[in-house]
């Protein structure tokens, strides 16, 4: 049995992440390890990158399938806010973030860490949706 995805809903439903409730400032007093803090610079610049594979993504076959570019704009915008809070955590320990530092690793992976998703993109796609038995549904007409 497969498992439903209503992608109207997801579509409807998705917000930004909320961090208004997080104690920023009890990083000042309790700051992250080193070993977090990599972790978390890591983990931002994959948030922060997502639109570099949704850009290789586009321009394959799968961009003509509605559903999934709904998906996959959606899947984007909250990668985006991600990146966004933890880049404020960062930010509070000094580690440096932003547009300067997106540059600077955009420019430094180049186009080539993405690039064989766009031969393979179309065919991985429909498997991950075959395979994990996740059928995108409307839920109108």
């Amino acid at each position: 049995m497969g498992v439903s995805f209503d992608i109207e809903n997801y579509a409807q439903t998705s917000t930004r992440v909320r961090w208004d409730d997080l104690d920023m400032a009890a990083f000042e007093t309790q700051p992250l390890s080193e070993d977090a803090l990599r972790c978390l610079s890591y983990m931002s610049d994959v948030e922060t990158h997502t639109v570099c594979y949704l850009r290789d993504l586009l321009v394959t076959p799968s961009h003509a399938d509605p559903e999934v570019t709904v998906f996959l704009t959606m899947w984007n915008l909250e990668e985006y806010w991600h990146g966004e809070l933890l880049d404020e955590v960062l930010e509070r320990h000094g580690v440096p973030t932003g547009a300067e530092h997106t540059r600077a690793v955009r420019s430094r992976l180049g186009c080539s860490r993405t690039s064989s998703v766009r031969t393979s993109s179309r065919r991985t796609w429909r498997g991950v949706r075959s395979t994990s038995g996740v059928r995108i549904r409307r839920t109108r007409g």
